[in-house]
This record gives C-alpha cells, sequence and structure tokens, in this order.
C-alpha cells in the first residue's frame, strides 16, 4: 500500500460538478452529476507504507504531512490492479474525488471552551439542514444566521447529517468521519458550533451509520471485493447488512416517535409542526405515505392547512399547532423555516432554499412572534417542561381540549386548544378545570401581534365557579393560563 501525498498550497483543486436537474418527483434522491475531470496533481509524494499485523503504517519525517496536506490511499488490488483509496478514517475529504486532507485538532481555537449543556428539559430544538439554510449552503453562512435562531429562544440545534453523503438530505453517507466538503471544512464546523456556544444554544447532529450512499461510494469494494451494485459492507434494505443477517429485520432505522413507554415525557421529540421527513417530500405522500392525510402536495406547516402563508387561517393553525407543541409533554422540534412561514415543499436546490424575505413582512414577522413567545413560555414556567400532561376538558363535539401541566411546587398551567373554527364571545366558553380559584391567560395564539383574531378580546384573569372557568375563545388557538396563588 502507497500513500500520495500533496502539500496544501500545491494541491489543485478539482471543479466542483454541478448537479444535473431532478426529474419530478425525485425529492430524497441523489441528482446525477455531470462529469467534471478530476484535477492532475504535479506534487505528488509516495511513501511506502508497511504491514503489521492488520495495520498499515509508516513513520513519516517531520513536516511532511503537516495540516490541510492533501492525501489518499493507492492498494494493489486483484489481478495487479491500482485501487485508489480514501482513507476511511479522513475527517476531511473532496467532495467527488478520493483525495483527503489531513486535519489537526489544534488548528482551531475555541472561543468559549467553558461552554456546558442545558439541563435536558430545557431544550427546544431547530432543526437545520445546512446545505438550504442560507443562500450559500455553508457552515460559515449559517454561522452568520445563528443570532436569528438564537433570539427566537431556542436551545439546541439539530443538524442534518453533515457527514460526506452523495444525496441531497445527507442520509446516504460515503464516509463515516469527515465532514460533507460542499458544507465547508471541519475548522468551519468548530466554527459554527463555537458561534452557537456563545449565544447560548448546544448542537446535535444527525448520524447515520446503518446504511452508506449506493453510489460513488469507495467504502463499498475498499479492497477490490464487491458485490454488484449492493455493496460489500451494509446497505439501506437491509437484509444482506449484518445486523439483518442476524435478526431477519427487513430494515434497520433509529427512529423516535411518541413518548408512550419512556420513562420521562422530555425523553420523547415531538414533530407536530414538522421534521424534514414532514417538509421535504413533493407529492401526496411521497416517501412518507403515512403522512399523506396532512400534506398532499405542499409540506410546510401553513400549506399542510392547505391555504398557504397568505391565508389567515392557515396561519393561525400552524400558530396553533407550535403553541400546543411546546406546552404538552416532551422535547419540542421546529423545522426551519417554519418560524417564518416559509411556503412549499423544502428540498436543497435553489428554488426551495429558505426564502429569507419572508422574515421581513408582516405574515414572517407575526409567526416569529408567536414562535418566539410561546419559547419564552416554556423557559418561564417549569411545568411545561417536565411531568405528565393530563387531559382535563375533551369536547369533540366543538373541536375543543384541555390539559393541565402539574408539577410538584410548581405553577399549574392549563391548555387549551380550540382547533375548530367556531368563535365564543364574553366569556361564552366553559372548560372544566376541576378547582383551582383565578387562572391569568399568559398566550393566545390569535393575539393581533401574530397577526391574529383582530375580533377576538383577551381572557386577562377569570375566576373558576364550580370547576370550570368561562372563557372568550378564538377560532383556531392555543390559549395558555397559568393558575394564581390563593389569597
Amino acid at each position: 500500500m502507497v500513500l500520495e501525498l500533496v502539500p496544501a498550497g500545491q494541491f489543485i483543486p478539482t471543479p466542483a460538478a454541478a448537479a444535473a436537474p431532478q426529474p419530478a418527483g425525485g425529492e430524497g434522491q441523489a441528482p446525477a452529476l455531470k462529469a467534471v475531470p478530476e484535477a492532475v496533481q504535479t506534487a505528488v509524494k509516495e511513501v511506502q507504507l508497511s504491514r503489521h499485523g492488520d495495520d498499515w503504517g509508516a513513520d513519516l519525517p517531520p513536516g511532511l504531512a503537516p495540516h490541510g496536506t492533501a492525501y489518499r490511499l493507492v492498494l494493489t488490488g486483484p489481478g495487479g490492479s491500482r485501487l485508489v483509496r480514501r482513507d476511511p478514517w479522513a475527517r476531511s475529504a473532496e467532495h467527488t474525488t478520493s483525495w483527503c486532507f489531513v486535519h489537526s485538532a489544534d488548528a482551531y481555537q475555541w472561543r468559549h471552551p467553558d461552554w456546558q449543556p442545558l439541563s435536558f428539559d430545557k431544550y427546544i430544538i431547530y432543526e437545520m439542514h445546512v446545505g438550504s439554510f442560507t443562500p450559500e449552503g455553508t457552515l460559515a453562512a449559517a454561522a452568520a444566521r445563528l443570532p436569528h435562531v438564537a433570539a427566537l429562544g431556542f436551545t439546541l440545534i439539530e443538524l442534518m447529517p453533515c457527514q460526506e453523503h452523495s444525496d441531497p438530505w445527507g442520509y446516504n453517507p460515503r464516509q463515516l468521519l469527515a465532514l460533507h466538503r460542499p458544507m465547508g471544512t471541519p475548522e468551519d464546523m468548530k466554527a459554527f458550533v463555537d458561534t452557537a456556544h456563545g449565544l447560548g444554544v448546544g448542537v446535535m447532529m444527525d448520524v447515520v451509520l446503518h446504511h452508506g450512499a449506493p453510489s460513488g461510494n469507495m467504502l463499498w469494494d475498499w479492497d477490490g471485493w464487491e458485490q454488484g451494485a449492493n455493496g460489500g459492507i451494509y446497505h439501506e434494505g437491509a437484509p444482506d447488512c449484518p445486523w439483518g443477517r442476524q435478526w431477519d429485520l427487513p430494515r434497520l432505522r433509529t427512529a423516535m416517535g411518541v413518548h408512550f413507554g419512556f420513562e420521562s415525557p422530555t425523553q420523547c421529540i415531538k414533530y407536530m409542526t414538522g421534521s424534514h421527513d414532514q417538509v421535504g417530500c413533493q407529492r401526496n405522500g411521497g416517501w412518507y405515505q403515512d403522512y399523506a392525510p396532512v400534506g398532499g402536495h405542499h409540506r410546510y406547516a401553513v400549506d399542510q392547512f392547505c391555504g398557504g402563508r397568505t391565508d389567515p387561517n392557515a396561519a393561525a393553525c400552524a400558530r396553533l399547532w407550535y403553541a400546543a407543541n411546546v406546552a404538552a409533554a416532551g422535547l419540542p422540534m421546529l423545522f426551519m423555516g417554519t418560524e417564518f412561514a416559509q411556503s412549499g415543499w423544502w428540498h436543497n436546490d435553489e428554488h426551495h432554499r429558505l426564502q429569507w424575505d419572508n422574515a421581513e413582512d408582516d405574515i414572517g414577522r407575526g409567526m416569529m412572534a408567536a414562535v418566539g413567545d410561546a419559547n419564552r413560555l416554556r423557559a418561564s414556567y417549569p411545568a411545561l417542561r417536565y411531568g405528565w400532561a393530563n387531559c382535563i376538558h375533551e369536547d369533540r363535539k366543538n373541536g375543543v381540549m384541555g390539559y393541565e401541566r402539574c408539577s410538584a411546587g410548581e405553577t399549574r398551567v392549563v391548555v387549551v386548544v380550540n382547533a375548530a373554527r367556531q368563535r365564543w364571545q364574553e366569556g361564552d366558553y366553559g372548560l372544566w378545570v376541576g378547582g383551582g380559584g383565578t387562572f391569568k391567560q399568559v398566550y393566545c395564539s390569535q393575539d393581533s401581534a401574530y397577526g391574529g383574531d383582530p375580533q377576538w378580546r383577551s381572557n386577562d384573569v377569570v375566576q373558576e365557579y364550580d370547576g370550570r372557568i368561562y372563557l372568550s375563545l378564538p377560532p383556531s388557538c392555543t390559549l395558555v393560563l397559568v393558575q394564581q396563588p390563593a389569597e
């Protein structure tokens, strides 16, 4: 085995391959790449590697492979063939070639080395796809937008996979440890995390371990042995992967859904207003047939409710469900763009990336105010973060439900969801709370500050009578009330 090296200052990058247009309905699939000839390197140095048991290596002279040096491995394959391969342990690799880059852990100096994670119950998750979060699609550009995320009260960013991959979403990795080069360098990733920490926001990442990309993946036949198109290590579909053979499983996937069975509701991540699975589908159901009843052709929240961002009821429904999500048991999560009523379906192509001008109009500002206030409400009342939610009122005829969030020693919170379009004025709607005295309204998703119902009159403070409180209830809304201390 031979190690080929090219000094950082002499490496000639290969031009980025342009993605061919995808056919209709091709979301989630790897787009075909137009062929781009690999750059010819003229400063290659070779080092012969020796085998020691199961390991191959060599003692390199000091300074031969500093940070940024390009390198790759050359193997002798079956029949004496020359196999040029990436390093499976590489931390950075050129997107379309076999060249990897030496990475030094000391190349980046952390600005916030003392940052500490929050307690689990304090996380409010913002799901982000780096490649479509900004027009540039890079970590550096995304880092510049992080104050937007922090200002809305999100405390944890979930990055969709950033491993080197071949598909638009990141769920078909080709390297398990290398960063996807079009997003940036390992130093860019550290700077992104560092910036988030400086704003008090944590970062977690989706990782894909059970399958890899079916094409352009050097791990399939790294040593020259392979099983045709299925690859030689593991692949999606599962019967031929090691875990699938052992347990006779048709598919292996790590997922989290409803919170039943978990020790605590804070161990559940809720997708009420959308994850990438829900907003990334162009067709009616598409890859995710189980979401077909709520989506159809368009997938962002304001389109799931049929009217789009300019329809007042669709916007009201989007605000309703996010507030209900934040106030329910478990960790709330919002997919990027939902906070300013992004419309349409999501993809990483130039036509479906976030449209940041939406954050500047009245609709976007209203939605952001509703999201930010809901997040701050969760931070203000510990009962919204831990303890179980108990359903105390169910009115199926009128589409109204109520639930309480209680925890020993904490203020009791009552959440009312009116999922219908009927309006009750002048305290006409009676809701069972089972006692408690006086309640103060602290949030309404139909507040006029959010672009809500201008005819609605706030409840302010309401008194319980015979186990009920009587509310003015706007259509398509979530109300949050807190029980006041007894005088």
